[in-house]
Formats: structure tokens, sequence, C-alpha cells
């Protein structure tokens, strides 16, 4: 694999694997033309991308001329028609590869005026195992320094338990920390009322070994502002850093940024006087679509890529209701109370870097106003 980023990777880089004889391997293949139209063709980049997946991620590079594995010449692909030849290559993935692989990138890096390189950077899956499914083709494959091979029955046991431990520790992780919210225990104090939790959870997050410690410059924080707040203040602490709002007091929002990449935004609904106790749904729902692809987006600069694990729940709602109103914040239907101190709502994920972000968390937002007794999120028409 190239040990760059993908779109910092120029000619100069290609050349130096050929200079240095950098022979395919576990990483890295090689191949001279595009995959054809025929079955046997697709098959084989879809085993040589879900190899890479199932593994440790890599690069397959197009334009390149071979010998016993050593690239020899950098001939390149001519004339191509990048759009055609990316949106084919996503086609054909999408089709073929179950689960859908969560990170593969594209670039073409010019050679001369009319000839190109592909490079498909595909990353590790913590999603998979990944299965190659065409035409009565259904295999998993793994990776070694000789190529691409059919996992075997104790191999794709492994992988199997693997993911769903995973997927079991992200849940418990999410449980732990509503369970600390609840009894007090917050990187900062917090107001006593009805609490919003939002939690974006990177599964590479718990399947690194040893575990992933980023951290973010002072500009690069700012991304991960309290939820509806214009002014906050930063701490750094045990487990990352925190963003909070500042009051001489207990705190009203907070986000806390985990060293791990998880994150974790709360945001308390205080009592005003005169309104009744109420969630709002337009506010809410405005400042997570908003709020969603700044988080993902700040995590995959970082190389915390997805898949992402999506949560929200709401402590301490025993007795609110929910404003249905976009205009007036506090509008409520006075008829329908929670009768729940907690709303857990169910997870979604996030499984490719481009997503709509209302799309994505719509979902939840319907479950939210299950709880309330409808039959929907009503801030959405029937195309959105």
């Amino acid at each position: 694999m190239i040990s760059k980023p993908l779109d910092a990777t120029t000619l100069d880089d290609l050349q130096r694997l050929l200079e240095n004889r950098i022979s395919e391997g576990k990483t890295i293949e090689y191949k001279q033309v595009l995959p054809g139209r025929p079955d046997g063709e697709k098959i084989k980049f879809l085993r040589a991308v879900s190899s890479l997946a199932n593994t440790a991620g890599g690069d397959l590079l197009y334009g390149v001329e071979a010998q016993d594995g050593i690239p020899e010449a950098l001939p390149g692909l001519l004339q191509p028609n990048e759009d055609e030849i990316k949106l084919r290559l996503e086609s054909l993935l999408r089709d073929g590869v179950e689960p859908r692989i969560p990170t593969i990138q594209f670039r073409f890096v010019p050679v001369n005026g009319d000839r190109t390189i592909l490079i498909v950077r595909v990353g590790k899956s913590w999603n998979g195992p990944h299965r190659v499914k065409l035409s009565g083709h259904a295999h998993f494959y793994g990776r070694n320094s000789s190529g691409a091979y059919p996992l075997d029955v104790g191999e794709l046991r492994t992988a199997i338990t693997l993911s769903a431990h995973i997927a079991e520790r992200i849940r418990a992780f999410r449980a732990d920390r509503l369970m600390k919210i609840e009894a007090g225990q917050t990187p900062v104090p917090i107001v006593r009322a009805a609490t919003m939790v939002f939690h974006v959870v990177p599964l590479v997050a718990f399947s690194s070994s040893p575990p992933i410690r980023i951290s973010f410059d002072r500009n690069e924080r700012n991304v991960f502002n309290p939820l509806g707040c214009s002014g906050w203040s930063t701490n750094v602490n045990l487990d990352g850093y925190v963003l909070f709002t500042d009051r001489g007091g207990n705190s009203n929002a907070y986000t806390q940024v985990f060293r791990s990449g998880m994150v974790e935004s709360v945001a308390v609904f205080e009592p005003y006087e005169g309104h009744p106790l109420s969630l709002p749904s337009g506010s809410i729902e405005e400042q997570l679509i908003q709020a969603l692809p700044r988080f993902t987006q700040a995590l995959i600069r970082k190389d915390i890529e997805p898949p992402h694990f999506l949560f929200l729940s709401f402590l301490k709602a025993r007795g609110y209701q929910l404003a249905t109103s976009e205009r007036f914040r506090f509008l409520s239907r006075s008829d329908v109370l929670t009768d729940r101190d907690c709303l857990i709502l169910p997870e979604v994920e996030i499984d490719q870097v481009g997503f709509d972000s209302a799309a994505v968390l719509r979902p939840i937002f319907d479950m939210l106003w299950n709880a309330f007794g409808y039959e929907g999120c009503n801030n959405f028409n029937d195309h959105a």
C-alpha cells in the first residue's frame, strides 16, 4: 500500500514502486487493464477488493505492467473516461459484494497526455466479513503475501464472531455512558432536566489493537461545538477533551471527544416558565442534521473511517411533550406525554464516507415521534 494519503499520491510515488521493486503482497496488487465485461473478470476484481477489505486494506493499481508480481513499467490506461469507470466499478461493488464495503476511494494519476493510472484504495473493514456474490459465485476471501485466497471455515467463523463481539461492545459502551450521565458522572456538571445524548461511535474504535489514540488541535476542536450553542469553553481531560457551555455553574450542553474517536454530545432542555415541559423537535432535528457531517468528517480527516454507529437517547424524559411546530418551539400536543424516564432509540449505521445527513437520521427521528404517539416525523415531506 502506498504510504501517503490518496489525494496526495503523485506519479513520483508510483515511479518509486518501480525503482524499489515493490512486489505485490498483502496490501498491494498490480493490474495492467481494467476488469472487462465477462463475469470471470468481474469476479477477479471483486475478489481482490473484498480480500483487501477482509484483511488489512490496501491498493489496487490499474495501468501497471508487472512481471511475477514486480512492477516493470507504467503504461497507464489509454484515454479512460474517469467518471464512467468509477461509476461502473462502484456499481459492480454495490451489486457484487455483501455487506457493502464502507471505504473505497478512487484516484486517477496522469502518466502522460492521454494515459493515466487508476488507484483503487480499499480500507480495512470492521464490518465484515464481505462475500463476493455474482452469477452463482458466493465466497469469502482473505489475503496474504501471495494474494487473495478463500477463507476456510475456521477463519470465517473467527471473522463473524469478531464482528458480532465488536457490535456488542459498542452497545455496552452506550449503556455504560448513559448510566454514568444519569448518575451525574459527566465531564462537567450539568443541569438536572430532560437530557438528550447523541453518540457517534466509530467501529474501528473497538476493533484496533493497540487502541487508537487521536488528538485535535485547538482549531480542529471547535468542529465539535456543543449542540445549539454559540459560545463555549474547552478543557482537556483524561478521556480526551470536552467543549461545554460555561455559565459559572451547571452546564446545559457539552461535547466529549474521546481519544478513541468516539463522540458524546449532550444537551439539556430546561423548563421554561409558562410553557409545558417540551422537547423541541424542530430544533433537535436541525441541530443533529448539521452536527453529524461536521463530526464524522472531522473523524475521517483523522483516518477514523466508517462504519460509524449513531445513537440518540433521552434521559429524565418522563412527563415531557414533543414540541411539533417548526415555527413555535414550545407548541406541543398537550395530550401526549412520554411515560418513560429513558427513551433509548435504536442505532443507525453509516457505512460510507458521503451521505445525506437528514436521510441517515430520519429513522431515529421517526422513532422519537413514535414515542409521543405519532406515526413518524412530520418535519419531513414525502421526498425527504
